[in-house]
Order: structure tokens, then C-alpha cells, then sequence
């Protein structure tokens, strides 16, 4: 399986990592120059996003959407039928080489579908597809982040289509199921972390949260879509039904992974 890796240019200590766990995990992987958001013009990020600076979208979170959509589109230029998609603070876990396995038989190459590997906030126990004779997906509820997922290539024409130029964050998971119906599928546990536990050298993250006024823009945006409420209040009450936590990894095989990354070869 093909594996794309975002980093920028200047975080030479993370591609390091990243590229030491893709060679464990005998990943076949490609470094991916990130978009830095705040290193784009006003004129050029006007024409990339939708909108733009009403939308109130980040000149950080623009940059990462238009770094996922260029792996989308070089993933369509390559007719690939998938991808795992990694951002360069995933830490990777064992299982990992199992959970490949096993998808790829399972990964439709028709029906739009992405697979989250990293945690995610709530998964639906009721909705699950088999991957494999061990490895159990299921429909997630509610999530976002993006440093490590899967996507087809169905997914990728689909987002690119619809959010080029850029009108949401590249990890709106919840967003993409309820407005343009993406199979969206998570496991009960992660099995990419990150080394940023606390999200505390995240710059985008620290945006995110102070980030209010694209809350509120993106409120009515949703309105525009039709049978946006139709949907969203079908998928909350069937994940209030049956909606659950995921089970957090082991903090101790989380901190050995993270150390890990700094043992020399």
C-alpha cells in the first residue's frame, strides 16, 4: 500500500522520525512537502479558498487542507485504488502491518470510504464491517484529526470535487459523512498515535480552539447544503443510541513508541 507522508520542509526532526517508523514497518512511503498556509500570499490563498477571509478558515488550516488535497490528486493522477495518508507526528504502533492487511481485500473500489486509524471521539458499535479474520471496523460517530487514515480513491474525487477551492478543515470526518455521505470507518482503539500528546507544539491546534468565528460561518455554510439537517439529525440519533467511547491506548506503550523515535538505529 502506497504511504504519503506530510512534513514541512523546516521540521527535519519529525520527518526523521516518520521516516525511521515507515522503514520499521517496511512502509512503501513518499515525504510530501507540506503547505505552510502562512507562507501563502493573501491574493493566492483568496483564490484557493472559498470565500476567503469571511469563511474565518486558519492560514494553518487552510495550508494542511491543500496538503491532503494534493495527495488526493496525485493518488487520482495514479489511478491508486488507496493510500494511507500519515502526518509527521503519527506514532506507529505494531498492529499496524496487521490492520493493512487485513483492509486491503475489504476497502471498496467503488463507494467513497476512509478508514481512521488515529483515535476518534465516539465509533457506533451497531454499524461494523469485518476486515480480516481479527481486525473490526466500525461506523464512527463523531472525530476529527488526520495523521494517520486511509483513503480510496473514490473518497479522494469526492473531497477534491467538493471542498477545491477549500471551504472545510481537512480532518471534517463528521462533515463529510452527513453532507455528502463518505463511508467513514474507525477501529475501537487507535493504532496511530501522535507524539504531540498534549497537542502543546501544535500551532494548528492552538487555531483551532481560538477559532470561533469559523464555527459560526461554517453553521450557516451547512444550511446551504440540501438535506444537511435531514441527515445530521438521523446520524445523531442513531449514534445517541448506541455511541462509544473507543479504548485509549496504553499510556506505557504510547510513551515506548514515543521514545522509541529518539533511540539511534
Amino acid at each position: 500500500m502506497k504511504t504519503y507522508v506530510i512534513n514541512l520542509a523546516s521540521a527535519i526532526n519529525r520527518r526523521q522520525q516518520i521516516i525511521k517508523q515507515c522503514e520499521n514497518h517496511q512502509l512503501n512511503y513518499q515525504i510530501i512537502n507540506a503547505i505552510n498556509g502562512k507562507e501563502i500570499g493573501n491574493e493566492v490563498i483568496s483564490t484557493v479558498t472559498a470565500d476567503y477571509p469571511t469563511c474565518a478558515l486558519t492560514p494553518g488550516e487552510i495550508g494542511c487542507a491543500l496538503s491532503h488535497l494534493s495527495i488526493y490528486a496525485d493518488l487520482i493522477q495514479n489511478q491508486l485504488d488507496y493510500a494511507l495518508i500519515l502526518e509527521d507526528d503519527a506514532v506507529l504502533y505494531h498492529s499496524l502491518k496487521e490492520t493493512l492487511a487485513a483492509i486491503k481485500p475489504c476497502i471498496s473500489k467503488k463507494k467513497p470510504e476512509i478508514y481512521i486509524l488515529s483515535g476518534i471521539d465516539n465509533y457506533n458499535p451497531l454499524i461494523a464491517k469485518k476486515a480480516g479474520e481479527t481486525v473490526n471496523f466500525y461506523g464512527m460517530a463523531y472525530g476529527s484529526r488526520s495523521h494517520g487514515y486511509i483513503i480510496n480513491n473514490s473518497a479522494t474525487q469526492f473531497i477534491v470535487n467538493h471542498n477545491l477551492p477549500v471551504k472545510f478543515e481537512a480532518d471534517r470526518w463528521t462533515l463529510y459523512r452527513d453532507i455528502f455521505g463518505l463511508k467513514i470507518w474507525c477501529l475501537d482503539r487507535e493504532i496511530i498515535g501522535s507524539s504531540d500528546l498534549t497537542s502543546t507544539t501544535s500551532a494548528l491546534h492552538k487555531e483551532r480552539i481560538c477559532n470561533s468565528q469559523n464555527r459560526g460561518y461554517l453553521k450557516a455554510l451547512k444550511k446551504t447544503y440540501k438535506w444537511y439537517q435531514f441527515k445530521r439529525i438521523k446520524n445523531v440519533l442513531i449514534n445517541k443510541i448506541s455511541k462509544k467511547r473507543p479504548q485509549k491506548q496504553n499510556l506505557i506503550q504510547m510513551v515506548t513508541a514515543i521514545n522509541l523515535l529518539s533511540t539511534p538505529n
